[in-house]
């Protein structure tokens, strides 16, 4: 099942100047981290479409959000971890509603092995 939610794998570097120096990163000594052009071997097979866990009040107010991700997977390509990076607006919901969203994605992994990378998830009225 190949699946198009307003999903986003960042390239290195792309808007990763602009996050807050307090955003965690997802670390793990067995993941490799992947970006760049490596990051279109890692294809979303199947997950909710960020619209299923819109935050309700947002929704009603015609509000629209960004949200930057760091995944974890493991070597069939299920999430193992997710962590909020940044989100535009804040205090909307949209932060726990990618998390929520992000957890329930399965990604192709060529690499059969857990691998970190960033991904942005869009929220469109």
């Amino acid at each position: 099942m190949d699946i198009q939610p307003p999903l986003t794998l960042l390239a290195a570097g792309a808007l990763l100047g602009a996050l807050p120096a307090v955003a965690q990163r997802i670390e793990h000594p067995a993941a490799l981290r992947v970006q760049g052009e490596e990051l279109g071997r890692f294809r979303l097979l199947r997950g909710d479409p960020p619209a299923k866990h819109y935050p309700e009040a947002a929704r009603r107010q015609g509000i629209d959000g960004v949200v930057i991700v760091d995944v974890m997977i493991n070597e069939t390509g299920q999430v193992l971890e997710a962590q909020v990076i940044s989100e535009t607006p804040r205090n909307q919901g949209f932060g726990i509603a990618a998390l929520d969203a992000a957890k329930t994605f399965e990604f192709e992994n060529p690499l059969r092995r857990w691998v970190v990378f960033t991904l942005t998830i869009e929220f469109l009225p």
